[in-house]
This record gives structure tokens, sequence and C-alpha cells, in this order.
């Protein structure tokens, strides 16, 4: 297997996220599900992400229509933005998720992660 070419760290609020899917799924008498978010995060996506990072499909070319998603993503770049380097955030497609992040420098953060059916991802950096 091969070595993992960045690192991947865990952004606060991607953690904030998980902690409410798995209260959700719970209260949604399917905690079972978390176990299956974990096991695909952990088995597949995040070795994927390691190893290329750029796996993820641009984030940042899709159509922005949200006053607030645009503040969101201009003070994520703000955050990452080092001299001339500019972010790239991507978007991970997973089987029932999607998984927010930012290929910094040398690492990957991970940023959110919400079910496909939510309307948006929620950020708090």
């Amino acid at each position: 297997m091969s070595q993992p070419l960045v690192l991947v760290r865990y952004a606060d609020n991607f953690l904030t996220n998980l902690d409410a899917i798995e209260a959700f799924l719970d209260r949604s008498a399917f905690p079972a599900g978390f176990d299956r978010l974990m096991d695909e995060l952990t088995g597949k996506v995040l070795p994927n992400l390691e190893r290329h990072p750029k796996f993820g499909r641009d984030f940042l070319a899709r159509s922005v229509n949200s006053a607030d998603v645009q503040g969101k993503i201009e003070h994520i770049c703000r955050v990452y933005a080092a001299g001339s380097f500019l972010p790239q955030l991507r978007e991970y497609v997973m089987t029932d998720y999607l998984l927010l992040y930012v290929i910094d420098t040398n690492a990957i953060d991970l940023l959110a992660v919400k079910h496909h059916k939510q309307l948006s991802f929620d950020i708090h950096i």
C-alpha cells in the first residue's frame, strides 16, 4: 500500500457535524447508520484523500445562489490563504454524505460533513 502524500486534519466544525449526525441517528433509532458513516470515512474516504488529495470535485466551480454561503466561502478562503497560495475547496461525494475539505499547503483539513439531502453545509470556522 502506498504512503499518504498529505496529512488529514479535522476541523472542530467537522467533529461537531459528526456529533450532530450521531445524535440524530440515535434519536431516529438508527445508530447503525453512524457506524456505516464511520466505516466508509475511515476505510475508504480518508485513505483516498491521503493519497489523492484532489479526488473530490472543485467546490468553487459551482454557482452560489446565497449571500450567506458566498460569505462563508470567502471566509474560508481568507482563513486558508497564505501569500499567493489560494486554497482549494473541494467536495467528496460519499454514499449518503458529502464531505467538504480544503487542501492546504501540506495537509487536508476536513471542514464539514452533511447528509446529501441537507440543503447546505453547516460551517463555523
